[in-house]
């Protein structure tokens, strides 16, 4: 079921890295207080004291305690020393072989987890093995998953094939895909039989399902509607500015998603320092809504960027004609609604559209004032 999805989804994650990497060998690492920002084809984070750290590369190494939370992406990432916070990681291969205190999230072709999870786990993969005891709930779509430790919370488990080693035990309660585990083989590892429930195999029409065929089809439509008529007043009334973030999308569509998530992160920190200032009182109700306001912006910006590089694939899109920005605008509402249908990945898609289209319309200006060293 899930086998050609994943292996499609971390082929394409590995090539751009791999291209985004070499197309852009120059370093760029800086760090803003206690936290660090690293983009770099080999990224080794050995630095003491850090707090947050956010990181794009080919391949990621953390060989230093964070005492706040790491946020990694890259075709190989490996978490060596204990996080007291969050972990965010995204890439071919992630593996886990120290302490997260708080949740980790991550997806990957193959994840391995050999560190305690303090809080929940959320894994997208074709393949995930757990070593390490899990103190919160778990939430997992793979193709093959390895338990060889206890889930002390609730579990649910989508998957084609579930088995459990030595030490591997579900103590909460588990929702678990239709014939993905032999439950007389596995029965010790198990809860009681009142405790698990089966899920069915509804492969991806969640969405149909839940609003009924035509009532589905007509959401989407009303959807792709919206979002065509918004990106099209604003790529009419802003044409150069929407043009050029588009460019840079196009160019640079990995490397967007990185500026993305500097820009949101820098936001975030600048809003809670003005926050225990004199005029937090002022400046964090406008943060609240310049943040938000931001990402949808971004989403925007990055759906006629999508529409717009396809349009230019397949024949001589001229952005400067009004007809033909609306078609962009269209295009790319089609494919991105279509795009967010995906369960579960349909989330990160969302964010990383967000991110993109921040990255291409904000980073520019920003990074001119920031001590960013190449």
């Amino acid at each position: 079921m899930y086998s050609g999805f994943f292996e499609k989804m971390f082929t394409c994650l590995t090539i751009v890295t791999v291209t985004f990497t070499q197309g852009h060998a120059e370093e760029v690492r800086f760090q803003w207080a206690n936290d660090l920002f690293a983009a770099d084809d080999l990224v080794t984070i050995t630095q003491p004291g850090l707090s947050d750290v956010f990181a794009l590369g080919s391949s990621l190494s953390s060989e230093a305690e964070l005492s706040g939370s790491a946020h990694m992406a890259g075709q190989n990432v490996n978490i060596n020393k204990p996080i007291a916070g969050n972990l965010y990681a995204a890439g071919q291969n992630v593996t886990v072989n120290a302490s997260v205190a708080g949740t980790l999230s991550a997806m990957g072709q193959n994840v391995t987890v050999s560190g305690n999870v303090g809080g929940n786990l959320r894994v997208a993969a074709q393949k995930l093995r757990i070593n390490a005891p899990i103190s919160g709930s778990v939430l997992i779509m793979a193709q093959e998953v390895i338990i060889a430790a206890e889930i002390r919370g609730d579990a649910q488990i989508r998957s084609e094939n579930v088995t459990f080693l030595e030490g591997g035990k579900i103590l909460g309660k588990l929702s678990i895909s239709e014939n993905a585990i032999n439950k007389e083989k596995f029965k010790a590892n198990l809860p009681s039989q009142s405790e698990i429930e089966y899920l069915m195999d509804r492969r991806h029409a969640v969405y149909v399902e839940k609003n009924g065929l035509l009532n589905g089809a007509w959401n989407m439509l009303r959807k792709v509607a919206f979002l065509t008529a918004l990106i099209g007043i604003f790529s009419v009334l802003l044409p150069e500015r929407t043009a050029r973030a588009a460019d840079h999308l196009r160019h640079r569509p990995f490397g967007s998603v990185w500026m993305g998530a500097l820009t949101l992160a820098l936001m975030i920190g600048l809003m809670v320092v003005l926050a225990l200032s004199v005029i937090g009182a002022i400046t964090f109700p406008i943060f609240a809504v310049l943040i938000p306001l931001a990402f949808i912006l971004g989403g925007l910006i990055a759906t006629y960027g999508m529409g717009s590089a396809l349009l230019y694939r397949i024949s001589d899109f001229d952005d400067t004609r009004v007809p033909e920005r609306l078609l962009a605008a269209l295009i790319g509402a089609i494919v991105i609604s279509l795009l967010t249908l995906v369960p579960f990945i349909g989330f990160w898609i969302t964010v990383a559209i967000g991110l993109s289209g921040m990255g291409a319309l904000i980073w520019p200006s920003l990074q001119k004032r920031l001590p960013v060293s190449a």
